[in-house]
């Protein structure tokens, strides 16, 4: 269900369209993440004095490598200022934190009540931009449409378009990734990273820099020196902006996220053929890596096999992971799409279909489910679901069914959490979820995961 939804009378919408969702974040947390994932960048939020915690506090829980907070301010817009005109407080915080902070990169957000008052904003910064060393970027993250995905699509799309794309590629052979979703300085986006930079590698290319990956501003910009631009499903809702930003100056291979043995072997193919590289090299490079990964995991897979689960996750990360957990044996009973950036059931069938995993036939598909549908749903499925993997909202609700229900259906199913936000699930280490080494990180998680409520009782 697109939530979006103009012309249609509110007398004609579901309860279930008006109920709180697991992803019931909007633009500005996207932005937030973006801004968070350049490391001396600053978010600026000209907003009321209330409206910072809404985009910052779960991102705060979910990561636990670095602090948000010292890298955002507000403008702290009271009654008396949105009666008077705020826009005039833009100027002060914004030399006033540069100095403070000496960021390589200003991000200045809007939200939607100051935007209805007539105030110009971006104008307004695009006048005091001058007045602070760093650059200075006005990104719009309207508050009534888009999710978090809109919203970190559209920073990244603001950001290649402050780059000079006019210049030839210093680097002609090296491959600039775009659309990826750091959310955190911990050890999966590492791992993810490494095995980027790996599949690269045995496509027979050189690794460029990946927006996003936690570096400075400076190193972020390097990537227009690259000749090839790999755009993942991140950049999809402004993918066409992407394009227009380039002008036809890079080639953009669009790919699918390097989850699970297919998943990670079809994106290499992609990638050489893209880039004019030797696609034999990279499908035998491949099939060599999947054969390592298969022999080390054969005496643990069979205790996955068989295995029912539900997942939850935004579009691109499922069509990724039912792919992957198809490989491992895992039937997928019910699968909900968070979030309504990337469309719903048929976008979905169509990215599985792009791995070459069987289809959704045999899974009830949610499309942006409320928390209650989803935990309603799970809850018909209880007496044979083994496990959920989905992100803390989700998980949070699920628990809500109480031990008592679960203790007669068993333990409780297992859980995972995937996505944003993760509460408990933190990587001190490297873990990718990308790449070939990515498999063998899914399968211990699934293999050593808690159930959700394990009172310790004999089921009998």
């Amino acid at each position: 269900m697109n939530r979006d939804r103009p012309g249609v009378a509110v007398e004609a919408l579901s309860l279930e369209h008006f109920r709180l969702r697991g992803l019931e974040h909007g633009r500005l947390t996207g932005v937030s993440i973006a801004v968070h994932a350049i490391a001396d960048a600053f978010l600026l939020m000209h907003c009321g004095v209330g409206c910072k915690h809404k985009a910052t506090s779960q991102l705060s829980t979910h990561d636990w490598g670095r602090g948000v907070v010292e890298r955002e301010g507000w403008t702290e817009v009271g009654d008396a200022e949105l009666i008077a005109g705020a826009a005039d407080r833009i100027g002060p915080y914004l030399r006033s934190w540069a100095r403070r902070v000496e960021p390589g990169l200003m991000v200045v957000i809007s939200v939607t009540f100051l935007d209805l008052t007539g105030d110009d904003t971006k104008f307004v910064v695009q006048e005091e931009a001058p007045t602070v060393d760093p650059d200075v970027i006005y990104i719009e993250a309207a508050g009534h449409k888009g999710d978090l995905h809109l919203g970190y699509a559209t920073a990244l799309l603001e950001l290649v378009r402050r780059m000079d794309w006019r210049a030839p590629p210093r680097r002609p052979r090296a491959v600039g990734i775009v659309g990826y979703l750091f959310d955190r300085y911990e050890g999966d986006h590492a791992g993810n990273l490494r095995q980027l930079q790996r599949l690269l590698a045995d496509t027979g290319l050189e690794a460029g820099p990946v927006m996003l990956s936690g570096v400075p501003w400076a190193d972020v910009q390097a990537i227009a020196e690259c000749g090839l631009i790999v755009q993942l499903p991140y950049m999809g809702p402004r993918a066409k902006g992407l394009r227009r930003a380039l002008r036809s100056r890079r080639p953009v291979i669009d790919t699918m996220l390097p989850i699970g043995l297919r998943g990670s072997t079809r994106w290499m193919q992609a990638v050489a053929k893209g880039a004019g590289a030797d696609v034999r090299r990279a499908t035998l490079k491949a099939a060599a890596r999947a054969r390592s990964v298969e022999v080390r995991l054969g005496p643990f897979a069979a205790r996955l096999k068989g295995l029912k689960v539900a997942v939850f996750a935004d579009l691109p990360l499922l069509a990724g992971l039912l792919s992957l957990l198809d490989e491992l044996g895992v039937h997928v009973v019910v699968a909900g799409i968070r979030g309504h950036s990337f469309g719903g059931r048929a976008e979905l069938e169509t990215a599985v279909t792009a791995y070459g995993a069987p289809g959704l036939d045999e899974i009830e598909v949610l499309e942006d489910p409320s928390l209650q549908l989803g935990t309603t749903t799970i809850a018909t499925h209880i007496g044979h679901l083994d496990g959920v993997l989905a992100s803390s909202a989700e998980i949070n609700a699920l628990a809500t069914l109480g031990q008592e229900a679960l203790h007669r259906a068993g333990r409780g199913p297992f859980v995972v959490e995937v996505g944003f936000p993760c509460k408990r699930y933190h990587a001190v280490s490297n873990q990718p979820a990308y790449g070939f080494l990515g498999v063998f990180t899914w399968a211990q998680r699934l293999l050593d995961a808690p159930r959700l409520w394990d009172s310790g009782l004999d089921a009998g």
